[in-house]
């Protein structure tokens, strides 16, 4: 694309470009027109030198000489120059001084009686004035300037001759002057048209360009931004799919990643039960944020929105950093309930904030608030329909689950698995004595012993009324009896509170049956289970059995 072109920068400099270009053509045309000058001068010198009375033609010689040199001059400072008004004005200058010589040699230095010196005069003269007009078209002044002080003397001169000859001659060279005047003004106005039509036409290439540049510039970040939002709609349906939070953690990282990728950043997940945020997923420079820290730390959570520090040297930072980075932005996911936890980017370059895109920051903890809180919600819901509400102990249906999958592992690995049926003894008396919400206080004490006595692996189910299943896993009879039956004395010796008064002691009976040799399947592990329970009530009540009457004296040989 032509330079030219980023010099313009707007239509109300069209004139001045075009004004700097009249004066560059005027400069171009110099040197030539400055030697055909001095050879024009050198004819007319060599012709009239023998003439005796042409006593002043050394001297003019000499004078056109020294203006030559003079404009070689005017020249070598316009090249060095950049005001292009001096640069005309110091043009027109020189231009007064050649001119002015060329009518002195036409008036005062003409032959005298030597009409065919006087005619090679004239001729060199018209030459001289109509190439130097055609070297000055870019300027008016100069070319009527220049005209008119070599012809006007001449035409001077003819009339002054009182001859009819010189008067046709005079005449001649009026009409010229006025035809030469003419032209140049023509010529001139023609120059300047064009120069003015070139620099429009330069003006509405540039617009054209850069409106290409912006149309394309736009279009890039239309695309990008339809990236973007394909991106975020992926990563929202990816979500949607998340079994839980845990899994959903890295897909939102990935994302972040994608959208932010020449920042660093975490995300932070409220700990409720702490009021501690925790920053669970984060990638690039990890040193900056303390991986735990009070949800007081941080000015966006105070504030309810994002907080946005541009550089950490002039603007009051928040707390949760070890070191603070260049720059960051905190953008708190925040719902109804409360504040869920907090996103943050950061970079050590504060530069790379410029990149910092707020609305489409916005849009991504908009999705992932509203993604993370759906799986919550999910997550909560499936924890209530496998959660008994009383009790806080799973139910039924996920024992079924679990039992069911606990037993193919452990015929897949050959490792063991006992099943222990709780039961609360008497009950149903305990109840018409003391009324369901005693009987209640004491389900739920016994949820809170069940959860406290037992490992993660192991579960704990309200398997229906007062019964109760432990699932106990790699556990055989030698080391799940022991354990069931601190259990029931623990459970013996515990005391129960209902409206401040003491409930009376309770007991429990417990059965036990370990797969695979008492049962394959769930059906037969669990009624194998209830069996040594059976035996259990039968025996007195209070007591742990195993199947087959297998009792506590007995299980030592095993």
């Amino acid at each position: 694309m032509n330079t030219d072109i980023y010099e313009l920068k707007d239509e109300t400099t069209i004139q001045e470009q075009v004004f700097a270009a009249q004066i560059k053509l005027l400069y171009k045309n110099l040197l030539v027109s400055v030697i055909a000058n001095l050879i024009c001068a050198a004819l007319v010198f060599f012709g009239l030198y023998q003439i005796p009375e042409n006593i002043f033609i050394k001297s003019w010689f000499a004078a056109v000489i020294f203006v030559t040199l003079i404009r070689f001059l005017i020249l070598y400072i316009y090249k060095h120059s950049s005001n292009n008004f001096s640069s005309l004005n110091l043009f027109i200058f020189g231009v007064i001084l050649s001119a002015s010589l060329w009518g002195i040699v036409d008036s005062f230095l003409m032959p005298k009686g030597e009409l065919m010196q006087q005619m090679i005069v004239i001729v060199i003269i018209a030459g001289v004035t109509a190439g130097g007009s055609q070297s000055l078209n870019a300027s008016l002044t100069a070319s009527i300037i220049y005209i008119s002080l070599i012809v006007a003397p001449l035409c001077a001169w003819l009339f002054l001759q009182n001859n009819l000859i010189y008067f046709i001659l005079g005449t001649a060279m009026t009409l010229y002057l006025l035809f030469m005047l003419i032209t140049s003004a023509r010529s001139c106005n023609l120059s300047k048209q064009e120069l003015t039509l070139y620099y429009e036409n330069l003006l509405l290439v540039k617009k054209l360009y850069f409106s290409n540049e912006k149309l394309e510039e736009s279009y890039k970040t239309l695309e990008q931004h339809e990236n973007e939002i394909i991106l975020l709609g992926k990563m929202s349906g990816v979500l949607q799919t998340c079994k839980d939070l845990q899994e959903s953690y890295d897909i939102i990282i990935f994302a972040a990643k994608e959208l932010f990728g020449r920042f660093n950043g975490c995300l932070g997940i409220l700990n409720s039960s702490t009021n501690n945020l925790e920053i669970i997923k984060q990638w690039g420079d990890s040193q900056h944020i303390k991986a735990v820290f009070n949800t007081s730390d941080c000015w966006a959570i105070r504030k309810g929105y994002s907080y946005f520090v541009p550089d950490t040297t002039k603007d009051v930072i928040c707390y949760h950093f070890n070191s603070p980075p260049g720059a960051y932005v905190c953008l708190p996911l925040i719902l109804e309930s409360g504040v869920m936890g907090l996103f943050i980017l950061h970079a050590d370059n504060k530069e790379i904030f410029a990149e910092y895109k707020p609305q489409l920051a916005a849009n991504f903890c908009e999705t992932i608030q509203l993604s993370l809180s759906n799986i919550m919600l999910h997550e909560e819901l499936y924890e209530q329909s496998i959660r008994d509400p009383l009790t806080g102990l799973y139910n039924r249906r996920y024992m079924d689950e679990t039992l069911a999958r606990e037993l193919k592992r452990a015929f897949r690995e050959n490792k063991s698995l006992c099943v222990a049926m709780l039961d609360l003894d008497n009950f149903k008396r305990f109840n018409d004595v003391n009324g369901h919400e005693a009987g209640d206080e004491v389900l739920t004490f016994m949820g809170i012993v069940l959860k406290e006595n037992f490992r993660m692996s192991d579960v704990a189910c309200r398997f229906g009324g007062e019964e109760f299943l432990i699932i106990l896993t790699d556990s055989n009879l030698s080391t799940a009896y022991p354990r069931l039956d601190a259990l029931r004395k623990q459970i013996k010796n515990g005391e129960v509170f209902f409206n401040h008064h003491k409930l009376p002691p309770i007991t429990i009976s417990i059965g036990i049956a370990e797969a695979i040799k008492d049962g394959s399947s769930v059906k037969e592990i669990i009624d194998a289970a209830d069996k040594a329970l059976y035996a259990a009530k039968a025996g007195g009540r209070d007591r742990v059995e195993v199947l087959n009457n297998i009792t506590h004296d007995s299980l030592d040989i095993l």
